[in-house]
């Protein structure tokens, strides 16, 4: 839970625009495009417009941001705290609905596609074989006249793990429930529903109290 709640704040990715043009603007008006965001600061610049952009700042906000914090949160809460039977129950419920709302994995992807694919795609915004492109290039400054560019910074691997992490504990816990609560009085043990072949020391396979598949 930290380290997801740490690397949610802490400048985990950069914006950099390199090229001959903001070369020029940052050399004579000292001003940097580059920047860095943590996704909460990324959270913000989504909905900064307003309109239609607020519901995407929730959106993001809330499958990025909040859905893993609060289930984090909760599944730490059902391993320390002394619950009754209906209160793990209702929790039971609640952990495993909230992971719907965990999508740092699509963020994981989306975030390697705008690293491959927004340099070329920005390059073409000024013709790098523009003629005043060429002649600040023998001047010494980059070949293309503008180019945007987004990385992940180093401590963007404590996001990684700690989605790792809140994977992996969430599924334990969930498991270690439905094994003490079945709460749907149909055997299930709590998965994982795609091996049913994983031995029984690890995993036990998904079968109801009659011996079929569900």
């Amino acid at each position: 839970t930290a380290s997801t709640a740490w690397g949610m704040f802490a400048p985990t990715m950069i914006r950099e625009v390199p090229g001959s043009i903001p070369n020029i603007i940052n050399e004579t008006l000292a001003y940097d495009f580059d920047y860095e965001y943590s996704l909460w600061s990324l959270t913000n610049v989504v909905g900064e417009k307003g309109g239609w952009d607020i519901f995407l700042m929730y959106l993001f906000g809330f499958f990025c941001m909040f859905g893993p914090l609060i289930r984090a949160s909760l599944t730490i809460l059902q391993l320390v705290l002394p619950l009754n039977r209906s209160q793990q129950k209702l929790l039971l419920h609640v952990i495993d609905f909230l992971g719907v709302f965990c999508a740092l994995d699509v963020l994981f992807i989306s975030l390697y596609l705008v690293d491959v694919e927004m340099p070329p795609i920005t390059n073409t915004i000024i013709d790098p074989r523009a003629k005043f492109c060429k002649v600040l290039h023998r001047f010494g400054f980059p070949e293309a006249c503008l180019k945007i560019e987004f990385h992940t910074l180093p401590y963007f691997s404590v996001v990684a793990v700690g989605w790792f992490t809140l994977a992996v504990l969430s599924a334990f816990v969930t498991k270690l429930e439905y094994h003490a609560l079945d709460p749907y009085k149909d055997g299930d043990r709590g998965g994982p529903y795609f091996c049913e072949r994983c031995p029984s020391c690890f995993w036990d396979s998904h079968r109801d109290r009659f011996g079929n598949d569900i």
